[in-house]
């Protein structure tokens, strides 16, 4: 794997108690994941890990994208 990627993995459904969940994996530049474990560590906005932040971060685009498009379709 070049230096230059972190690949990360997660167990779909976590969390949650689902069970038979399935792991994902995805691949993100190392300086951005440097940056993401910066925030971690710092403990800002109190996230307590990487996946943690991640989660949120792909939750927060996903609502936003759902928001443009609902808003393009008025």
């Amino acid at each position: 794997m070049p230096k230059s990627i972190v690949k990360v993995s997660q167990k779909i459904g976590e969390g949650r108690g689902e069970e038979g969940a399935k792991y994902i994996s995805v691949k993100i530049p190392k300086e951005l994941m440097d940056e993401v474990d910066r925030i971690v560590s710092a403990g800002v906005l109190g996230y307590k890990s990487r996946m943690e932040f991640i989660k949120d971060a792909v939750r927060d685009k996903v609502l936003r994208l759902k928001a443009e498009i609902s808003d393009e379709k008025r």
